[in-house]
């Protein structure tokens, strides 16, 4: 997404890990094609899943949202103990939904480089994450732990350029967003976003958002 934000770029590494060295025989070595396999095996049946689920979003300051439905759930994990600098964990969904007032929106959350099951976890405030150097996986996290709220005000653009240019993503968070994951597989859990703003600057939210899939 931004369809899931990172989803791409991380099914990009595992894939490549799986098929770097698949030509070269099998050993037990750190980094061959054995371990490689296995982590094939685990991002081919483990990494994106969609699932039935409720998703409750509250927003509030320049939008006013109040949305609680059953819904797929798009779930992204990346979670391999051979694939430590690279731990991942997205939930949302894929499509705009409808509100009852015409407009429509989205929302969903990346988290990378610390996802270690159930937990805390943050979303760093703009300009405030440093890389750990003792820490490979926390230098993936710059600029890609984040919410996205996407919102529509003229509803499903589809095609119209200008419905299009009016849609507006809430990315940036001012201040720090908290990440509870209450299930090991990332099925459960809340994001609170106290202060986001759009990325021109010139409309602010808070974000409120809560998953459980069934």
């Amino acid at each position: 997404m931004k369809t899931l934000g990172f989803m791409m770029i991380a099914i990009a590494l595992t894939s490549s890990a799986c098929s770097g060295d698949a030509d070269n025989g099998a050993t037990d070595k750190p980094g061959t094609s054995t371990q490689a396999e296995e982590i094939g095996d685990a991002a081919e049946g483990e990494i994106s899943r969609s699932e039935p689920g409720t998703l409750r979003v509250t927003v509030g300051g320049d939008l006013t949202i109040e949305y609680e439905q059953e819904i797929a759930l798009r779930i992204v994990v990346i979670r391999h103990p051979e694939v430590t600098a690279v731990r991942f964990l997205s939930v949302g969904i894929e499509q705009l939904q409808d509100l009852e007032d015409g407009t429509a929106f989205r929302v969903a959350f990346d988290l990378a480089g610390v996802f270690d099951g159930k937990g805390s976890y943050e979303l760093p405030a703009v300009g405030t994450s440093v890389a750990d150097p003792s820490d490979p996986g926390s230098a993936v996290a710059q600029g890609v732990s984040k919410p996205f709220l996407i919102y529509s005000p003229s509803g499903q653009p589809g095609d119209d350029p200008q419905a299009i240019a009016g849609v507006r993503s809430f990315e940036n968070a001012i201040k720090a967003c908290d990440v509870q994951v209450t299930e090991d597989d990332g099925g459960a859990g809340t994001v609170d976003c106290p202060e986001l703003t759009d990325t021109r600057g010139n409309g602010r939210v808070s974000l409120h958002m809560e998953w459980a899939t069934k």
